[in-house]
């Protein structure tokens, strides 16, 4: 009897295992039918305007059509395209790994009689009409993610989408400028930029280290001076610090050469936490025993502190004006830095 009720105990949970396992299937090959009813039911296409009589320009004509129909773009599918023969495509529509596939038929394909050329030289003088100093945040500090973000600047420019040009930048470390490829059915033209900044916007995605350095933060107000972004390079190659050892990390520098205020923050990877420690140690030592410091910052580093609560390393290093010339100065700041490591800790503790 007792085996008996336990093979049905284990059936009731398999089979509430499998309709939970099911159940989010289901929606989801639900949303793939409704896109290829709706893709079927526009199916044939009338007339597609193409730039060259080629497969990849019907191909993109096709796509773009299927992203136009109403209601697709609210399912979040993603399409692809496959010229199959003559005017006929195969149209695969997938969600989270799962697919299904449909054919369409494009009644004829209209070639393009616009001039390109003059499109194109619309589009340089939209660029080069940019007269202001641009500022456009960014998510790491890697040439690409420049690119990118300029890239989207100038796409996004009033009349640009309409023009159909393609965009294509990239970064000459030589001049230090940026060249802009500007394309569209064989017609092409290049121009060049450099008035640009490039702010570093990093997001914490450790929640529990973000609420430690936003609780510092929050405590010293204005008068918290980290404010540089210290990137992975300068982490690993000026600090010893391996990527492969991180699992998230905040690091910010002074903004100013007169200035040594730092705290970089590092949640370690399991088994790593030993080697965080070493490396910001060493880059510690470094900076009271080896570096060059103007007079008044040789307390602000000897006060320095590394510090080291679960999987969390620190190191901090903070000032402020002192009260009075007969202020202790180490001691000033090491008060200043034992605030700090307070406030983390009681944010670790509450976790």
């Amino acid at each position: 009897m007792k085996k008996i009720v336990a093979l049905m105990v284990l059936l009731v949970f398999s089979l509430a295992a499998c309709q939970t396992t099911d159940e989010p299937s289901s929606e989801i090959e639900q949303t793939l039918e409704q896109a290829i009813t709706l893709i079927e039911a526009g199916n044939p296409f009338p007339t597609l305007t193409i730039d060259l009589d080629e497969v990849e320009h019907k191909e993109a004509a096709v796509k773009q059509a299927l992203e136009s129909l109403e209601g697709l773009s609210a399912l979040q599918v993603a399409i692809s395209v496959q010229h199959l023969e003559e005017n006929r495509f195969e149209v695969v529509v997938s969600l989270e790994g799962q697919t299904k596939e449909t054919m369409v038929e494009v009644v004829e394909f209209d070639l393009n009689d616009e001039d390109f050329a003059a499109l194109v030289a619309e589009a340089i003088a939209l660029i080069e009409g940019i007269d202001s100093y641009l500022e456009l945040d960014v998510s790491s500090d890697a040439q690409a993610a420049r690119e990118a973000a300029l890239k989207a600047y100038f796409d996004a420019i009033p009349g640009m989408a309409e023009l159909g040009v393609v965009l294509e930048v990239s970064f000459d470390e030589d001049t230090w400028t940026y060249h802009i490829h500007v394309s569209r059915a064989g017609e092409q033209a290049q121009t060049t930029f450099q008035n640009v900044y490039f702010n570093v916007v990093r997001t914490i995605t450790d929640p529990v280290l973000a609420a430690m350095v936003e609780a510092v933060q929050a405590h010293f107000g204005e008068q918290y001076y980290p404010s540089s972004p210290i990137f992975e390079q300068q982490l690993s190659e000026m600090m010893g610090v391996e990527m492969a050892w991180v699992v998230d990390y905040y690091a910010e520098g002074p903004m100013f050469t007169m200035n040594v205020d730092m705290m970089i923050g590092i949640r370690a990877e399991a088994g790593h936490l030993s080697d965080v420690e070493e490396a910001l140690l060493a880059y510690q030592s470094y900076l009271i025993h080896d570096s060059f410091q103007y007079p008044m910052n040789m307390a602000v580093v000897q006060a320095s502190k590394v510090h080291v609560v679960g999987d969390y390393v620190f190191l901090i290093v903070l000032s402020q004006a002192l009260p009075d010339e007969s202020t202790d100065a180490v001691a000033f700041y090491e008060g200043l830095n034992q605030q700090a490591i307070d406030l983390i800790n009681a944010v670790h503790a509450a976790q």
